[in-house]
């Protein structure tokens, strides 16, 4: 009678229990990566301007750089471009990007379509 040995059974169930968990998690951050690119390109190109940064950066960053690129978004920067104003409604047409003396303090600076840049 052929008895098997328990450690021959342990490897097989070790080995399934660490794949399903390694494979759980590359879908996992596959689905994060998805859902952070379509966030990214849902919101408008204006917001990202406040900011001083670009959308097509980003999309860039999350899609090269994988779950890293994701997880960079989710911490650094979203905070800081879902804290802009959303459906900016303005009242007077802004002035195009360029070289304008600033009403405060007289001094020609540059002015790129949303804020005063040094």
């Amino acid at each position: 009678m052929l008895v098997a040995n328990s450690g021959s059974v342990v490897f097989p169930i070790i080995f399934i229990i660490f794949w399903l968990m390694y494979v759980s998690l590359m879908v996992g951050s596959g689905i994060f990566m998805i859902f952070k690119i379509i966030e990214v390109a849902r919101i408008e190109d204006y917001r990202f301007k406040m900011c001083g940064t670009d959308k097509t950066t980003w999309i860039l960053i999350i899609v090269f750089a994988s779950i890293f690129g994701a997880l960079i978004w989710q911490f650094s920067t979203r905070k800081k471009v879902l804290a802009t104003p959303a459906n900016l409604q303005f009242s007077m047409p802004i002035s195009p990007p360029g070289w304008y003396r600033e009403h405060t303090s007289g001094q020609v600076r540059y002015w790129d379509g949303f804020r005063w840049l040094n």
